[in-house]
């Protein structure tokens, strides 16, 4: 028997300041195939339909990724994307 493999949908921030974010995010990374990599403007455009849309069509999870707390390129979308999350969590 294989070992479970969760299929994750990963919204990511296209601003992620951290070099190994940004490393870890370029075209060029290998991600694992049960990862399905989405580039977006900023986390904060991430919706709650987007989250569900993707549990809903498959997914066994969704991440977000997003700038530190304090350090967003636009002031507060990782605050919204972070009540957006938890919302989802509910």
């Amino acid at each position: 028997m294989s070992e479970f493999e969760p299929k994750i949908i990963l919204f990511y921030c296209q601003f992620c300041p951290d070099k190994g974010i940004n490393s870890a995010c370029s075209a060029d990374f290998r991600t694992p195939s049960n990862i399905k990599r989405i580039r977006i403007p900023c986390a904060g455009s991430v919706d709650i339909q987007h989250l569900m849309h993707a549990l809903e069509a498959g997914a066994d999870g969704a991440f977000v990724l997003a700038c530190m707390e304090g350090d967003c390129h636009n002031e507060t979308g990782n605050v919204k994307a972070q009540k957006r999350v938890d919302y989802v969590k509910k």
